[in-house]
């Protein structure tokens, strides 16, 4: 080692010595994710499950045809889409982010009620369902729409109950549609007995 690196070293090494803290920086432990990063980590994950969901679905109409009925794989890509714009919402940070994600989930929610609405349709003009389903479809999506042209005029949209509202509709649109997937595979894989 020559002089000059020996007296560099001695130096590092005096500063060290001097500054105990210098090293315990370094040994510190990891600071806790800020609240951006947590976000972002957990609509990467939302995104992560509703891409798992959706394409276990296509699996299971893959093997076994029919399974699960189109308008549940629809609301499933209508899922991915939604987890999309949350993640990259929550990448950007941006101020709004949560009104544009509720803007697309009710875009998808008038999407998917349309859907059901003209399948209802078709199944009342081959005898399959009656006036009182289709009615009950049609309502939906007029509902649908009108709860869009509520979100996007907040004017309109001013008491508490009828947030509340809007969100218990679309917990009950979660919980029906949940409902219908569970129906189609317990048959299937014979979990419950029929009785």
């Amino acid at each position: 080692m020559s002089h000059s690196n020996a007296v560099g070293f001695a130096f590092c090494l005096l500063v060290v010595l001097a500054n105990p803290s210098v090293c315990q920086e370094n040994q510190t432990a990891p600071t806790e994710p800020s609240w951006h990063d947590l976000n972002v980590k957990h609509a990467k994950t939302q995104l992560a499950l509703a891409k798992v969901e959706l394409l276990s679905a296509m699996e299971i109409n893959r093997e076994s045809p029919g399974t699960i009925a189109q308008l549940v794989i629809e609301r499933l890509h209508s899922d991915v889409a939604i987890a999309e714009q949350r993640f990259q919402e929550a990448e950007l940070a941006t101020v709004g982010g949560s009104e544009r994600i509720r803007l697309r989930n009710a875009e998808e929610k008038i999407r998917l009620a349309k859907l059901k609405f003209e399948n209802g349709r078709k199944l009342h003009d081959n005898g399959m369902v009656n006036e009182l389903e289709l009615e009950r479809l049609k309502l939906k999506y007029e509902l649908a729409q009108l709860s869009l042209v509520l979100l996007k005029n907040p004017q309109y949209f001013t008491t508490m109950l009828q947030s509340l509202d809007a969100k218990v509709d679309r917990l009950g649109d979660e919980i029906l549609s949940l409902d219908q997937r569970l129906s189609r595979l317990e048959p299937i894989r014979g979990f419950i007995p029929a009785n």
